[in-house]
């Protein structure tokens, strides 16, 4: 299997990403793995990178990422305008995989949270092939919904929420940041003209 291949890129700040490519890439499009959030991105961490070298060992480059202020990135998950920034992470993740592998094509793959964004940044971008999503988050607000339940079942009473955000199953949520994604809904992306 490809072994991955550890940087940092992004014009804002460092963004954390991991090019899994064979050698030599044998297409010209390549593979780019949007992670869910908090937990979520915890529990399929290792599962990302298996599908990384699996992508990688039948001829195509992927590259899976954190997103501003997630994972090894820089940045909070305190900091202002974090949806933004997560869709300009999916932004710049694009590029650099089109700039180190050659490629002109995209496929996106999203799990939970990770496809939302997916969608939503691909409904932006010409050079996205394909779409994959795997129990995807049709909408912000949907999936908020899910992790307050969640959140409410947990059996460890944790701190209370803060004034201005709440827990996210134990990473912090903003109430600016939730407000943001309740605006995130697939069904109201406009198709993209042909």
């Amino acid at each position: 299997m490809p072994r991955g291949e550890p940087f940092w890129f992004g014009p804002r700040r460092d963004l954390f990403g991991v090019l899994h490519a064979p050698d030599p890439p044998e297409s010209d499009v390549a593979v780019l793995l949007c992670a869910p959030f908090g937990s979520e991105m915890m529990a399929t961490h290792r599962t990302y990178r298996h599908v990384a070298e699996h992508v990688a060992a039948n001829g195509f480059c992927a590259l899976r990422f954190d997103y501003d202020g997630t994972g090894d990135s820089a940045g909070h998950d305190r900091d202002g305008d974090r949806v933004a920034a997560w869709r300009a992470s999916v932004d710049h993740a694009c590029e650099e995989l089109k700039r180190r592998s050659g490629a002109t094509k995209i496929v996106v793959f999203g799990l939970r949270l990770g496809a939302l964004l997916a969608v939503q940044a691909a409904s932006d971008r010409d050079d996205v092939d394909a779409i994959v999503t795997y129990g995807a988050s049709i909408s912000g607000k949907r999936w908020l919904r899910e992790v307050r339940a969640f959140q409410r079942l947990k059996v460890v009473e944790s701190e209370p929420s803060s004034a201005d955000g709440e827990e996210a199953v134990g990473f912090a949520l903003t109430a600016e940041t939730a407000r943001a994604l309740e605006t995130l809904d697939v069904a109201k992306l406009a198709p993209k003209a042909k």
